[in-house]
């Protein structure tokens, strides 16, 4: 995503609006309280305007403290959203191009704060369990191999050991 914001700037006007699109409407969408949002807006219309480095990138974009616990779940919530652009080879390497910096920027903050990947695990089974909306898409399985391996075996056995959990969340889980 940080690459997609940077480069978008020195790229022509119609793949600059489509990343500026995904990027605003995750802000949007989030769940941050307005004036987060505002700000981030602001910050990410003014990083359009001229290119950045990738740490000044990333600087704009990454919140501290609590909110960036919010803005990883955003993201997992997003790349649950993504859809492919268009038919063709193309369009699937642009889809996958993109879903893999959005889960290489959650690696980074996952890395800055190790407390914020259950959370969001939570809401990656949240999102593939949910059986109200249409299926999540399959950019959602870019974000695995960033998740630390000595952590799979306890999150598997607590999730299957959650009484909150239905057999239909699990099984929705399990097929998609």
């Amino acid at each position: 995503m940080c690459q997609l914001l940077c480069s978008a700037a020195s790229r022509d006007l119609p793949v600059r609006a489509a990343a500026m699109d995904k990027i605003l409407e995750a802000v949007v969408t989030s769940s941050y309280p307005v004036s987060v949002k505002q700000g981030l807006v602001r910050r990410v219309l003014e990083a359009a305007r001229q290119p950045l480095e990738r740490e000044q990138c990333l600087a704009l974009l990454v919140p501290e403290g609590p909110h960036r616990l919010l803005f990883c779940q955003q993201l997992v919530r997003c790349l649950g959203r993504f859809r492919c652009p268009a038919e063709g080879e193309e369009g699937a390497v642009e889809f996958l191009e993109q879903a893999q910096q959005v889960s290489g920027l959650l690696a980074q903050l996952w890395r800055a704060q190790p407390a914020a990947i259950l959370p969001c695990l939570k809401e990656l089974f949240a999102v593939i369990s949910c059986t109200e909306e249409e299926p999540p898409s399959s950019a959602l399985a870019s974000v695995v191999q960033h998740l630390p391996l000595e952590l799979m075996d306890g999150v598997v056995r607590n999730l299957s050991n959650d009484d909150s959990v239905t057999d239909s969340q699990m099984l929705t889980a399990i097929s998609r």
